[in-house]
């Protein structure tokens, strides 16, 4: 990944990157530490729901309006801001360890501070690095968020052997203490609002925001697939673990071992997408990979029956092809908006794309786990992969998906 990593040849983005590397670690560490917690604090199966309600909920909440504040504001402020800000609340959850209503609020809280940086994030990317090298940078992002789903549970799970919460929380509140300090030391252009720009209130500047996305068809492309693909994947993720667990029966050690295996290739996947996106259009890529990720879900059917002769073999496989799927779909879609959308609005569009994909996320989530119930999981995973093909083979005909292949100057995207 180093090499990779180089060829992007820009410092200021790996001083961003390296704490994007820190501040994941103590992410994933945390949330592996909360989920043990809340298991010790409830033997209710509901709370780990509230526990994900917890984390997404801020952005549904809050996403849309931060982005004029991000626009508005300092980008290296607001990132600074944030990780001090969620170190607090790290640190705020020593005391609240035995507490379920207590951890639950504090993880809402710091959903908040995530609010504001992500969209902080997307918006500096395009400041820091030439445009041509945005899929590279998307993708390098996209490989280290799907490593650290790796390497900080287990981090997190050797932790806990020491039975040693508060230092745990420590930790990684010195992550994003380390995080901030990297930041700090970004030199990013143009950071806030130039001085001959034209004031405007933050309702206006919100109106403008939400008019753009509502009104441009090439944002308007990218917010129904979004929505189209986060749903459906959602219906998936609801039933992935049920499957894997009760119906192909699978116990922990091989349960562990797919899980790494998903992680793996979709680290793969996110480093090797930028490179097929130099070889294909981002639109035919995007709607290729739907299609194909539709019969990847599909063939979990003739998966399981194979499994009945050959056990094991062919599950790894179908959690290989979806590792690699999830990214193949993910950064070619934030590369296409970063590359296209001015710097000027990029927080705003931001906002409101990500506060979209957590309600599609949400609401697929919540159908999913009901259809699951009701159907059964490998029948809802198989609906979903008939929906999935549905939709590439629908979404070319439609006028989206021709302002998706269009060129697009950021001018246009700020001024429509």
């Amino acid at each position: 990944m180093w090499s990779y990593v180089q060829s992007i040849e820009k410092s200021t983005y790996l001083k961003l990157w390296c704490a994007q590397v820190v501040s994941e670690l103590g992410d994933g560490i945390t949330h592996i530490v909360v989920i043990f917690l809340v298991g010790q604090l409830s033997d209710s199966p509901l709370v780990f729901s509230f526990v994900l309600m917890a984390r997404y909920i801020p952005n549904l909440l809050f996403g849309v309006f931060v982005g004029p504040v991000i626009d508005r504001m300092s980008k290296k402020v607001t990132l600074v801001a944030s990780d001090l800000y969620r170190l607090v609340i790290l640190l705020c959850m020593i005391p609240a360890h035995d507490s379920l209503v207590g951890l639950l609020v504090l993880i809402f809280l710091q959903g908040i501070g995530t609010v504001f940086f992500e969209p902080a994030k997307t918006a500096t990317i395009p400041k820091i690095i030439e445009k041509e090298k945005i899929p590279e940078a998307v993708g390098l992002s996209q490989s280290t968020y799907m490593a650290m789903n790796i390497i900080a549970p287990s981090i997190g799970g050797a932790l806990l052997l020491f039975n040693h919460v508060s230092i745990i929380f420590m930790i990684d509140a010195a992550t994003f203490l380390v995080s901030a300090v990297l930041i700090a030391t970004l030199s990013i252009k143009r950071d806030g609002f130039e001085f001959d720009q034209p004031e405007s209130t933050y309702v206006e500047s919100l109106k403008e925001g939400v008019t753009l996305v509502k009104n441009e068809p090439f944002l308007k492309g990218i917010v129904w697939l979004l929505i189209l693909a986060a749903f459906v994947m959602s219906l998936v993720g609801a039933n992935v673990l049920h499957i894997v667990l009760n119906v192909f029966d699978i116990g922990e050690f091989h349960f562990g071992l797919l899980e790494s295996v998903e992680g793996v290739f979709s680290v793969a996947g996110a480093l090797l997408v930028p490179f097929v996106m130099k070889k294909m259009k981002s639109n035919r890529l995007i709607i290729a990979t739907i299609g194909v990720t539709g019969v990847i879900c599909i063939a979990i059917w003739p998966a399981f029956h194979i499994h009945q002769t050959w056990p094991l073999a062919p599950l790894y496989m179908w959690m290989s092809f979806v590792g690699l799927s999830n990214t193949f779909l993910n950064v070619p879609l934030n590369s296409l908006y970063m590359q296209s959308v001015s710097e000027e609005v990029l927080g705003r569009v931001s906002g409101i794309i990500n506060s979209i994909l957590h309600a599609s996320f949400l609401g697929g989530l919540i159908v999913g786990g009901w259809v699951g119930t009701v159907w059964g999981g490998i029948p809802t995973v198989v609906g979903a992969g008939v929906l999935l093909v549905v939709v590439s083979i629908v979404f070319p005909m439609t006028k989206h998906y021709k302002a998706l292949g269009e060129e697009h100057t950021g001018e246009e995207l700020a001024s429509a």
